[in-house]
């Protein structure tokens, strides 16, 4: 049996909850003995094949009480003598089988293969953000083209499930680190780690379903034509989604481009083993930044597909002599007066009326568009955001920027007033 030391098990306390570590026994055979809910468990583990006595363990719950790390140091050293490993190994152990791990090699031009630390913030920065855009897709199974609030799952999905891990050793490789969701506690323990397993995929955690989406993405990019294992499942992103998760990732990627440093970046994924692994080959992609002008084409040629989707608005006629609202889609190469309707999602006073970017409604996704509005305008777009109810507005629409705008936009006050007096 290995020394260990007992502050590392102490540090581990920090890091773990007491539910993670009896996930982690119950998937290794052990038995739930006893428990006294919110105070403690007492596990055994399976008897071994020389009729050896089973080794048991406390595992504190009462996190609140001014020995509880004490306590679950001195469960985590006995876990860990029954395992015959160090204190790293068991963490390793417990965090591999509870998180699923998204590997970012780094490649650089020099020979010494480094890169600037500017450079490499920037790549946590971006894959930070199309993790977001990930979850976001995960949760409304659409791709969300205009950042902005993510709801309260997502934005506790970044704050609590994901960190960056440990840098491998031998290579620059970041690590992202993704903590698979608690089940409920109201399941008898030894029954959790199994839970998961006989459930359908509404059972599988949010967590799991995020980097599963992102994974396929991933291979779409580096494969186009390949089909995923699995892809016929019900709940599988279609064609044209399956795409346009793809073009998130690429469009990340050619943001690369301009650094000097980087020569290419690698994707790669290990799955937690508290949960069976998805249906996928296992997926691994690398992508040359001096190889990606075909990737910027086939992120263009998704980008044109969708656009070819575009929804139907109502148009001013460009004709002297039609004053009636017609019907055109809406095209790249010639902005057209458009007449949006939507509920305002922010606000931005300026000194003769302000910015308001509203979540516009069409035959697609809702879509944000960001529009500005004199000062009397203003106020009325202020009182409707207080009231929730949409505003009417008008303007040349352009969506060829990063942003979809509202040029010369004017608020329709008729409309708008109409929708406040159903409150009034």
């Amino acid at each position: 049996m290995k020394n260990t030391d007992f502050d590392s098990f102490r540090k581990m306390t920090y890091g773990l909850s007491p539910e993670t570590v009896t996930r982690f026994l119950a998937s290794q055979g052990w038995t739930l003995e006893n428990r006294i809910e919110g105070f403690k468990e007492i596990w055994s583990s399976p008897n071994g094949t020389d009729d050896r006595e089973p080794e048991w363990v406390m595992v504190p719950l009462a996190i609140d009480y001014v020995d509880f790390h004490r306590r679950f140091s001195e469960s985590l050293s006995t876990i860990s003598q029954a395992f015959g490993c160090s204190a790293e190994e068991l963490s390793h152990r417990i965090d591999s089988f509870s998180t699923d791990i998204l590997s970012v090699h780094l490649s650089g031009r020099s020979k010494d293969d480094t890169i600037s630390p500017t450079e490499g913030e920037q790549v946590i920065h971006s894959i930070n953000l199309l993790l977001k855009d990930f979850a976001c897709a995960t949760e409304t199974n659409q791709v969300r083209r205009r950042r902005g609030r993510p709801s309260r799952r997502v934005s506790e999905f970044m704050r609590s499930s994901v960190r960056l891990g440990h840098t491998r050793r031998g290579s620059f490789v970041i690590t992202f680190t993704v903590l698979l969701d608690e089940p409920e506690r109201s399941r008898p323990p030894e029954r959790q780690a199994a839970s998961y397993r006989d459930g359908g995929e509404d059972q599988v955690p949010f967590a799991r379903r995020v980097m599963t989406m992102f994974a396929q993405a991933v291979d779409a990019a580096g494969d186009p034509t390949r089909r995923l294992l699995g892809h016929e499942s019900a709940n599988a992103p279609d064609e044209t989604f399956r795409g346009q998760l793809a073009e998130l990732v690429l469009n990340t990627i050619s943001g690369f481009q301009s650094f000097n440093d980087l020569e290419g970046v690698g994707f790669s994924f290990t799955w937690g083993s508290a949960l069976p692994a998805p249906a996928l080959e296992p997926v691994s992609a690398f992508f040359r930044l001096d190889d990606l002008p075909g990737a910027r084409l086939r992120a263009e040629e998704l980008e044109a597909e969708r656009r070819a989707t575009l929804p139907v608005m109502h148009t001013i006629s460009r004709r002297e002599d039609a004053t009636l609202l017609e019907s055109s889609e809406m095209r790249d190469e010639e902005m057209q007066r458009v007449t949006l309707s939507g509920r305002v999602v922010s606000l931005e006073r300026a000194r003769n009326g302000g910015r308001v970017t509203i979540l516009a409604n069409g035959d697609r996704s809702p879509f944000n568009v960001r529009l500005s509005l004199s000062s009397p305008e203003y106020d009325m777009a202020v009182r409707a955001h207080l009231l929730d109810v949409p505003i009417s507005v008008s303007g040349t629409f352009d969506d060829r920027g990063p942003n979809a705008e509202l040029r010369n936009s004017v608020l329709n006050i008729a409309e708008t007033e109409k929708y406040l007096r159903t409150l009034s």
